[in-house]
């Protein structure tokens, strides 16, 4: 269930604001936005995908975002080799893990 949050209260004047900034050719500083929970947005999908793919070509800007796999982000980005996957880091230990629980008697309570 999506819930109302930030994005999608201030949506067009924090989309103008972060366009501004990344369309500024010199900027007297850097930013590095960390933005969690992409997939709770719940306004038009295509709106906070542009406004990331605004900011990511400014050379002034860095982004670092988390969302679970929700299929219009990873349409938009998943071509890109800079995106890091959780998922692919734990496998082993999530493989293990029921291994572990039955060699140490680890019982989980229903």
């Amino acid at each position: 269930m999506r819930t109302t949050r930030f994005w999608s209260r201030g949506t067009a004047e924090l989309s103008g604001i972060l366009e501004q900034i990344a369309d500024q050719k010199s900027l007297p500083a850097r930013f590095c936005f960390f933005i969690d929970g992409l997939d709770e947005y719940d306004g038009h999908e295509a709106e906070i995908i542009h406004c990331l793919q605004k900011l990511v070509v400014s050379q002034n800007i860095k982004l670092c975002v988390s969302s679970r796999p929700w299929t219009a982000l990873v349409r938009a980005f998943d071509k890109s080799d800079r995106k890091l996957r959780v998922e692919d880091l734990t496998i082993d230990d999530m493989i293990k893990c029921p291994e572990y629980a039955r060699r140490e008697r680890i019982v989980q309570e229903p």
